[in-house]
């Protein structure tokens, strides 16, 4: 029984790692979707002299609802008021602690690097970019490793047409919604499923479906 017992246990946890990972920040970043969805997190130091919630969440709401209204004519800020597949959607504008975070969704990393572009260009780049391999049409180049740091040749990594590239140039603080596989070796891996990247640079992220097999 015991037996039977940590034999299920162990198959729904192995169906649970398969099905992604669930975007949980501490820190400003930006969560790569295997559908090539994004997610945003800003999170800021909330001073009540300085904010107040209620405006920001309007300003943002404002901010979002006129790039829908240009992008797609759709006159909408949020998904829940909504059919339609908006470019974006304010999720939440909420305070947490000593902070204000803010949760957006944007439909393509055309969309978050278009609606983003000062906070990018003040972080040293001006895109973030998501394909599978076997689609993509960035070139890699320089040097690359896999997560426990052993030397991975572009070849190799091509070979994983089913893998997801991410392309940053800018400092970022990237989640994705699998696991890390290959990565420039510019980027500083914290764990299976988030990086950093440094500004200015050309730096790639290769990600596989959590719970696939190299």
């Amino acid at each position: 029984m015991k037996r039977k017992l940590a034999g299920a246990i162990s198959a729904v946890m192995l169906l649970l790692s398969a099905c992604g990972v669930e975007y949980q920040p501490t820190q400003s970043g930006v969560f790569i979707k295997l559908d090539k969805s994004l997610e945003g997190a800003y999170i800021e130091t909330f001073d009540n002299e300085n904010y107040n919630i209620e405006d920001l969440e309007k300003m943002g709401q404002e901010e979002v609802q006129a790039y829908n209204k240009e992008q797609a004519n759709l006159e909408f800020y949020s998904s829940e008021q909504t059919e339609n597949i908006l470019p974006i959607s304010l999720d939440s504008v909420k305070k947490e602690g000593n902070n204000v975070v803010v949760r957006m969704s944007y439909q393509t990393a055309e969309d978050y690097s278009t609606f983003n572009a000062d906070d990018i260009a003040l972080a040293g780049g001006n895109t973030i970019y998501t394909e599978n391999l076997s689609d993509t049409m960035v070139d890699l180049t320089g040097e690359f490793v896999t997560v426990t740091g052993e030397t991975a040749t572009i070849e190799e990594i091509m070979s994983h047409g089913d893998y997801q590239l991410v392309y940053v140039n800018y400092e970022a603080d990237v989640t994705v919604e699998g696991e890390v596989a290959y990565v420039s070796t510019n980027v500083n891996c914290n764990s299976k499923n988030n990086v950093n990247t440094p500004a200015g640079q050309d730096a790639y992220i290769i990600f596989k479906k959590a719970g696939g097999i190299f």
